[in-house]
C-alpha cells in the first residue's frame, strides 16, 4: 500500500517526545533549498539503520465471515418458461459478516486448479461503525468525567448478511453448463479484509450442480461475442429396410418409363442416414447469420445460435430410420406409441393414382414414380416435389422437433403442430382445414403444418421453439 500526502502550504509535525521513521527500502528527503538536521545534545547522528519496533494492533476490531450456497434452480440469461414465467438468472451465495465488519471482500470460484471466476466488493457501499476505545489501564483512576474517547472504523460492510450473485459465465463471458454440471464440482472461497487482518472461508464441499429438465442439452454462451452453441444429444437407431425384396411389384409402364433399374440392395448406410438426419436438426433448428432467422433475441441483445446434434444411446427419444424403396413411401412420425423416420428413394408407389387425369403419366405408370438425389432421373411426373435429401433433412428436424417439443410445452403443444393439428386430427395428424398457406415471403414454421407445401429455404424453427430447447438445459444444486 502506497500513500502521497501533498500539502501546498508549510508542513510542521511535532512530537512532545521522540519522532522514529523506519524503513525497508530507501529515505529520500529532496528539498530546494538547505536540508536541516539539528539536535541539542549529540546533534546529527549518522550510523548503522536500526530494525523497526514490532506493531502489534491490539485494539483494532475483529471481525469473522462465512459463505453459504443459497439452493435456487438457474437458467441462464434467465429466458423465461413455456408459459412466460421469469426464471432466475443469478448463483447466489449468502455472505455472512459478524464482528466489526469488513472493508472488503474477495470471491474466487474455481474448477480444479483453474479460476473460473473471480468478484470483487465494491466500494460504494460505505458505512460507519463506532467502536468505543478501552482504556490500556483499567485500573487506573481519572478525575476527568470522560471515561472512553469514541473512534470511527469505516467499514464498507459491516456486520450483517449479503447476497453475493454470479451469472455462470467465467471472467471471460463464456458460460458452459457442461463445465457446471462436472462430477468434481465447483470450490467456492471468500476472503474479507479490513485494515491489516485477513480471513479466508472456503466452502466445505464443491457445489455441483445437475440437470433440472432434461439431461440431453447442453449450452455454451459467448457472451462478448454473442454467440450460443446448443449440444443436442440424439437417440436415433436403425430401422432396418423396406421393400427391397418387392421390386417385382413395380408396373412394366414405370419401368419402361424411367429406364432405371430397381434397387435391390441398401444403397445408403444408416450411417450414412443417421448423419443425414443429425445435419437437418442442425439445420432447421439453428438461426443465425447463414440462414433466414438471423438469431434470437434476448433482453436487449441478438444472439446467434448454432445446434450441434451427436448421436447418443442417452439422448431424447428419437426415432428409427427406416430405408424404404419398391413400395408405398410410410408416413415419418414420432410419438410415444410409434416412432419411425423414413428414408425413400428409387421406384415409389402411390395409391392415389386412382383417382388421377387418366392421361397422365402418373396414371399410365399405375402409380409409380422414381425418386433420387438426381432430379433429372425422377422426371417432373409429379410437380412441387422438393429435393430427395433436403426433404429427409428437413422432416428429421421436424420429427425429432416434436420430442422437444413435448419436453417443454407438453402433448397438445407438440402434437398440435402450433394449432394446425387439433381434436380429431391429433390422432390422424391430419391438417386443419382452417391451417394457412405458407407466406409469400419471411421464415416458414418448421413445426406447422400448412395446406401447402413447404419452401424448404424459408423453413426453420420460430424463435419461441429455440429458446425453450436453451431453457431445457437449466440446472439444479445438488
Amino acid at each position: 500500500m502506497s500513500r502521497t500526502r501533498i500539502v501546498k502550504g508549510t508542513y510542521t509535525k511535532i512530537s512532545a517526545k521522540g519522532h522514529s521513521m523506519y524503513s525497508s527500502e530507501s529515505i529520500i528527503t529532496t528539498a530546494s533549498n538547505f536540508v536541516t538536521e539539528e539536535g541539542i545534545e549529540k546533534g546529527l547522528s549518522i550510523g548503522l539503520p536500526k530494525s523497526a519496533p514490532k506493531l502489534e494492533y491490539t485494539d483494532e476490531p475483529d471481525f469473522d465471515i462465512e459463505l453459504e450456497l443459497i439452493e435456487k434452480d438457474f437458467v441462464p440469461l434467465g429466458i423465461p418458461d413455456y408459459k412466460g414465467n421469469p426464471e432466475n438468472d443469478k448463483i447466489q451465495f449468502e455472505l455472512t459478516v459478524t464482528g466489526a465488519g469488513i472493508n472488503q471482500w474477495h470471491l474466487t470460484i474455481k474448477n480444479g486448479k483453474d479460476i473460473l471466476y473471480e468478484s470483487f466488493s465494491a466500494s460504494g457501499e460505505l458505512e460507519e461503525v463506532i467502536i468505543t476505545a478501552k482504556s490500556k489501564n483499567p485500573k487506573a483512576k481519572s478525575n476527568n468525567p470522560k471515561v472512553t474517547t469514541p473512534v470511527v472504523i469505516k467499514r464498507y460492510w459491516p456486520a450483517g448478511k449479503y447476497i453475493l450473485s454470479w451469472t455462470g459465465f467465467n471472467k471471460n463471458g463464456i458460460y458452459d453448463s457442461t463445465i457446471l454440471k462436472s462430477e468434481k464440482g465447483l470450490t467456492v472461497s471468500i476472503v474479507g479484509q479490513a485494515e491489516f487482518k485477513k480471513k479466508t472461508f472456503t466452502i466445505d464441499q464443491p457445489i455441483k450442480f445437475t440437470h433440472k429438465e432434461v439431461d440431453w442439452v447442453d449450452v455454451r454462451i459467448d457472451k462478448i461475442n454473442k454467440k450460443i452453441d446448443t449440444t443436442l444429444r440424439v437417440n436415433l437407431k436403425d430401422g432396418g429396410t423396406e421393400g427391397l425384396s418387392s421390386w417385382d411389384k413395380i408396373s412394366k409402364e414405370a419401368l419402361s418409363f424411367y429406364n432405371k433399374p430397381p434397387i435391390k440392395i441398401q444403397e445408403r448406410t444408416y450411417a450414412n442416414l443417421e448423419k443425414l438426419a443429425l445435419q437437418g436438426i442442425n439445420q432447421f433448428w439453428s438461426r443465425n447469420s447463414s440462414n433466414v432467422g438471423k438469431g434470437v433475441s434476448i433482453a436487449s441483445d441478438k444472439y446467434e445460435v448454432f445446434i450441434h446434434s451427436k448421436a447418443d444411446n442417452n439422448g431424447l427419444s428419437a426415432p428409427s430410420i427406416i430405408y424404404q424403396t419398391n413400395i408405398e413411401a410410410g408416413r415419418s412420425r414420432n410419438f410415444e406409441a410409434s416412432r419411425k423416420l423414413f428414408f425413400y428413394e428409387g421406384y415409389l408407389y402411390r395409391d392415389s393414382w386412382k383417382k388421377s387425369n387418366p392421361s397422365s403419366v402418373f396414371y399410365k405408370n399405375k402409380g409409380w414414380i422414381y425418386r433420387s438425389e438426381n432430379i433429372n432421373e425422377e422426371k417432373n411426373v409429379l410437380l412441387n416435389l422438393p429435393s430427395l435429401v433436403e426433404d429427409f433433412k428437413m422432416v428429421s428436424a421436424h420429427e425429432i422437433g416434436h420430442e422437444i417439443l413435448l419436453a417443454y410445452g407438453g402433448q397438445i403443444y407438440s402434437k398440435g403442430h402450433n394449432g394446425t393439428t387439433t381434436w380429431i386430427n391429433l390422432i390422424t395428424q391430419d391438417v386443419n382445414d382452417d391451417a394457412p398457406y405458407i407466406p409469400t415471403d419471411g421464415e416458414i414454421d418448421l413445426m406447422k403444418y400448412y395446406q401447402d407445401y413447404y419452401d424448404i429455404s424459408r423453413t426453420i424453427i420460430t424463435e419461441f421453439d429455440l429458446l425453450k430447447l436453451i431453457w431445457l438445459s437449466k440446472i439444479k444444486i445438488l
